[in-house]
């Protein structure tokens, strides 16, 4: 609306050397410059010279942006109508009843703006005002004024300040402006429905009635570096980046917590930082150094950007609409799943055979958050995203997301237990590029990743105990997405014990007797057989064939000394 205002952030901007990431509510490539209220709407400006809005102008309450214009330097916000400045000169204009922004035509050269009820004005290079109403291009160059700095409009007359630091001022259905008295060295105006403010370069902040010739100074603020007034609350920033208010609060739009009418003006608070402030009819915004954007006051049509149009007392961070796609592929079938988006209406779904398109639209008017392609071929890769939509607007585009249907593929995993050690091994699973390992303590449990982006088809996993229950999983992934998982094992893994022997017998006739007895059992004749050899034993050894007993209580075989030519023992366990 003010120039100063434009100026007074490049150069906080300059002097801090910060390059901060954008609000929340937009792209996170660019940084707000400006932020805009009026009536019941709030107006972004972005540093890639793109614009934003949301209440009532756009009648949503999440943050669009206004496709129309590009290149643009400066955005002002009037009861219901809006004005852009862009970087040739050349201004435009759209409000709450058109969908397409028009050129003010006859206006060049243009270096501010600024937006009423029913009229709008501009402030050319040569220090000269016009005027026009807000339905027509007709614009009337504003007399008496001629070295114009700040020009201001309100709801039924405007202001401008001359280069010596004069005040002029004239009715909107006018075009002669006459000059104020009692005021000078002024840097800073605004005009509410009934009062206006001037800032003074000192600092100091002035009011006074439409109806009244006399300033006065409000008490209670110094340092001052901007002001802005709304239909009757007003708005002051400090140096120091704080955000001071008084007036009406009957919704809020003071932001102490309150609805009290605040005849002085009162700090408001957890604001810090601020480098813009502006005010509507009843709400108010304030841009933060670092990018943030914050409202407060009333939301009856959505105005505060929060998707609702609950009102705040207290200042709350713009949200940034997000559209998120995720799909999933099947056999000839495709899944596509999204977030629902505050204030819309219903989703579009495009689709196209090449990322990035050409898109064709598949499905319009859903009002769900899901929608399910049967139209596809398998070992086809499609992309598509999905818009939300205002009415027969589009607000939002999603992301680009690729599937490619194809015949259900299995992925089967085994598991083998060790000595506080499993061994896991699955299948190759066509088009995996790198598999996941899970592991959980409970069926279908709380699964940890234990490895991830592996290449092969087999893991061992050392980090277990013993005789402690495992349960796994792997899932398959194609360059980050996942495509299939895999059945869920148990295992318990265990000591190894060797507590039980095969023995062969070798006896001197060439015969073999092989009996299946414990390690002790083994031990004990292997400890006869060395005591027979040194002279010392009987000649018979008594052999219990435990694992063959029959029908009988026991059976045992007697082996003579003489008789064996030599032995084997394999060991094995048994768990």
């Amino acid at each position: 609306m003010r120039k100063s205002i434009s100026i007074l952030l490049s150069l906080l901007l300059v002097i801090s050397g910060i390059a901060f990431p954008l609000s929340p509510v937009y792209a996170s490539d660019t940084i707000v410059t400006k932020v805009a209220a009026g009536g019941n709407s709030t107006v972004v400006l972005n540093n890639d010279g793109t614009v934003w809005a949301w209440g009532e102008i756009e009648n949503i309450s999440i943050p669009v942006q206004n496709s129309d214009l590009n290149g643009v330097v400066d955005v002002t916000m009037g009861y219901d109508h809006a004005l852009a400045l862009k970087n040739n000169g050349t201004v435009w204009f759209w409000d709450k009843g058109r969908t397409v922004t028009d050129q003010v035509y006859g206006l060049d050269n243009v270096k501010d703006i600024s937006a009423g009820y029913n009229y709008s004005l501009a402030l050319k290079n040569d220090g000269s005002v016009w005027t026009w109403p807000k339905y027509s291009s007709v614009t009337k160059q504003v007399y008496g004024v001629t070295d114009a700095v700040y020009a201001d409009m309100g709801y039924d007359y405007s202001l401008a300040a001359e280069n010596n630091g004069s005040m002029w001022s004239w009715d909107n259905n006018s075009t002669i402006a006459e000059h104020v008295y009692g005021l000078d060295d002024v840097v800073d105006i605004s005009v509410g429905y009934d009062y206006s403010l001037a800032l003074k370069n000192n600092g100091t902040v002035w009011m006074w009635d439409k109806n009244k010739t006399v300033a006065e100074r409000v008490y209670g603020l110094n340092d001052v570096i901007e002001v802005f007034a709304g239909d009757s609350h007003y708005l002051a920033l400090k140096n120091n980046g704080t955000v001071w208010a008084w007036g009406e609060n009957s919704s809020g739009q003071i932001g102490d917590g309150t609805t009290l009418y605040r005849h002085t003006p009162v700090q408001v608070p957890g604001l810090y930082n601020v480098v813009n402030i502006s005010a509507g009819s009843h709400h108010s915004v304030a841009l933060q150094q670092n990018g943030t954007v914050w409202t407060w006051g009333n939301n009856m049509y959505g105005q505060l950007g929060q998707g609702t149009k609950v009102n705040s007392t207290v200042p709350v961070q713009t949200k940034k609409a997000i559209l998120e796609l995720v799909s999933s592929a099947g056999d000839n079938v495709v899944n596509l799943t999204w977030n629902s988006v505050p204030g819309i209406t219903s989703y579009k779904i495009k689709k196209s055979t090449q990322a990035g398109g050409p898109y064709r639209v598949i499905a319009r008017n859903i009002t769900d958050t899901g929608f399910v392609d049967e139209d596809v071929n398998n070992g086809t890769v499609y992309y598509y995203v999905v818009t939300a939509m205002n009415g027969n607007e589009e607000v939002i585009t999603s992301n680009e997301v690729m599937a490619c249907p194809e015949k259900p593929v299995s992925l089967n995993l085994t598991a083998t237990a060790g000595d506080e050690r499993v061994d896991l091994l699955w299948n190759i699973v066509p088009e995996a590029t790198e598999f996941k390992v899970q592991r959980a303590t409970s069926a279908e449990g709380s699964y940890i990743t234990i490895v991830s982006d592996i290449g092969q088809t087999s893991y061992t996993d050392n980090d277990v105990t013993n005789d402690t229950k495992y349960y796994y999983r792997v899932i398959a992934f194609r360059y980050g997405k996942e495509i299939i998982t895999s059945n869920e094992v148990s295992v318990i893994p265990h000591r190894t014990v060797k507590n039980r022997a095969i023995l062969l017998i070798k006896m001197t006739n060439n015969q073999e007797k092989e009996y299946d007895l414990s390690l002790q059992a083994v031990n004990d004749l292997v400890n006869w057989y060395k005591g027979r050899s040194s002279g010392i034993g009987d000649d018979y050894y008594c052999i219990n064939k435990e694992q063959y007993p029959g029908p009988f209580d026991s059976r045992k075989d007697f082996v003579s000394y003489n008789n064996i030519y030599g032995f084997e023992v394999m060991e094995y366990e048994i768990h």
